[in-house]
């Protein structure tokens, strides 16, 4: 019987590609991480799917940006909620009550539309 390991990822940017990367970002890039230009990639879900099985990674959470949610994000969340969970970076850390207030609020109206 295999006891093949597996792991949960705590942080997946998908979206990387569809923003333009600030200098300081560029620099963990090359001088922390020394990765080449794949690392600012924005990633497809059976790309993704395929790299997380290949490297026992059984959940991830993918970050999106609380303030300009990403819709790539949310629909990987959405198609697989058994593998992603979101997490959301972007808050204002010395008022933090708006900006946590926003999506719960956001949730609770959107129930509401027709």
């Amino acid at each position: 019987m295999s006891t093949a390991r597996q792991a949960n990822d705590l942080l997946i940017n998908v979206d990387m590609g569809d923003n333009v990367q600030p200098d300081w970002m560029v620099r963990v890039k090359e001088d922390y991480f020394r990765a080449d230009s794949s690392m600012f990639q924005s990633r497809e879900l059976p790309e993704l799917l395929d790299e997380m099985d290949a490297n026992g990674v059984r959940r991830a959470i993918i970050m999106t940006n609380i303030k300009q949610p990403s819709k790539r994000a949310a629909a990987f969340a959405e198609q697989h909620p058994d593998r992603f969970f979101m997490g959301l970076g972007g808050h204002d850390l010395l008022r933090p009550m708006p900006t946590l207030k926003a999506p719960t609020e956001a949730f609770f109206f959107s129930r509401f539309e027709s």
